[in-house]
Parts: structure tokens; sequence; C-alpha cells
């Protein structure tokens, strides 16, 4: 597919006028779509990707074929991430991921289906945007929203390490979605979505061991000190009783 764009739309400035590239389209609910160019894409700035004018995908979700009506009856857990490649990605490795295709977009109308779908018997729901700012403040947003209407939700998140933003696609070129690496990402977004500053705390001592540290929990700061000989005392007096 080629897509022609003038100069005049994009940020670069020696594009000569009218360019062409290849690019591929996924067609999404509600008449939208989502295009993405893939040839050489620098060449058109920060219009690399683009979203069908004039139509809305809010609400929804874009799911890879092998995410069928039959496998969500059936499924015991469910990831949405932001980014279609990201969706594709997890599939690559077993996992059932649905594209929101932006972190502010809340899959209501989706879930509204699958809620009808599976009445009795929810699939867990994962979120799993991306692990900026916005990526990880939407993520416990929206589990918390996801809560009060029922579902069972955890998260998973990718602590960003360096000043490129690595998210699900880039994780899969990199060979780093092994069963250990999935392990870090859920305990990482374990503690994104902690409901308190003790929960959080727990959890790190659980998988650390360390029993004094620092940590931050909703913009405060916390020091956490396990008394040992306390808590081994108090152990042994319920194994006694």
């Amino acid at each position: 597919r080629s897509l022609l764009m003038s100069s005049s739309q994009t940020d670069t400035p020696a594009l000569v006028s009218s360019s062409t590239s290849a690019t591929i389209r996924f067609s999404l609910p509600g008449g939208s779509y989502w295009e993405r160019l893939i040839d050489r894409p620098h060449r058109f700035g920060k219009m690399k990707a683009r979203f069908a004018p004039g139509a809305s995908y809010a609400g929804q979700v874009w799911l890879p074929p092998t995410l069928t009506n039959e496998r969500l009856l059936t499924l015991d857990e469910l990831w949405f991430v932001e980014g279609i490649f990201d969706s594709s990605a997890l599939d690559h490795h077993g996992l059932a991921a649905a594209s929101t295709m932006s972190c502010n977009n809340y899959p209501a109308a989706f879930l509204h289906r699958l809620a009808e779908l599976r009445p009795t018997s929810r699939p867990r729901l994962v979120w799993a945007l991306d692990g900026d700012a916005a990526g990880r403040d939407y993520t416990r947003r929206w589990v918390q929203r996801a809560r009060k209407e029922g579902w069972t939700c955890e998260a998973a998140t990718i602590a960003q390490t360096s000043r490129k933003k690595d998210d699900w696609s880039d994780l899969h070129l990199a060979d780093r979605l092994n069963p250990k690496d999935m392990d870090e990402y859920r305990y990482q977004g374990s503690l994104l979505i902690a409901r308190s500053a003790a929960d959080k705390a727990r959890l790190m001592y659980g998988r650390t061991g360390v029993a004094t540290f620092f940590y931050d929990h909703d913009d405060r700061l916390y020091w956490f000190d396990l008394d040992i000989k306390a808590y081994d005392k108090a152990m042994q007096h319920l194994v006694e009783k």
C-alpha cells in the first residue's frame, strides 16, 4: 500500500514535495483503522502512524486474528496493551492481548461485550500499558475503574532503564519475553497497583528478603524495617498455639 504525503504535513524540512511509503493498515471496530508507515518512516517525522480521519475507536480494542470469540469464551487471562504491534508481539508468546491503541482509551464497549459473553466466569484482566509516566498513570486509573465494575485485575509493566522507551514489541525483538522476564514485569506491575504502602512493602520483602529499605508509594517516601526477632517470636507463638 502506498501513501502520498506532502512536505507540509511532516516535520522533515528536507522531504521533497511528495513521497510515497509502504504502509500496513489494521481495521478497527466502528469503521476506523490504524495505519503505520514501514518504509523508512523517519522521513515523515511524527506522521509515521495515523488513524482514519474523522473515525473514532473510543471504548474499542484491536484483537489479533487468533483471539476469536471462541477463545474469548475460554481464556483465563486477557492482557491490555497500547500498541497493535505490542498485541501481536505478546500473541507470539501465547498471551491473549488486546490493543487499546492509546493509554487513555478505556475499552468500555469491549468489556461490556466481554461481560455479556462471560456473565458468570469473567477472565482476569492484566493491564500492561506502556511503562512511561502516562502509561503508568492510566494503568492505575483503569485498574481502579475495572475493579469497581467487577473485574479481577493485575498489571504488568516494563521498568524504563534508558532514555529510549521500551515497549512489548521492542522486548519481543530483543528476546526479553521469556518466563523469567515476564515474572519480573508482573512483579513490577504488582508494585505499581499496590493498594497501600503496607501491601507494596510486603511485596518487596517477599521478593527480595531484604528487611530494611526505602520505597515510594502514592508520591510519598517510606522506610520499611522488619524486626526479625520480633517476627520470629510472633511466628513461634502462632505455631505453638
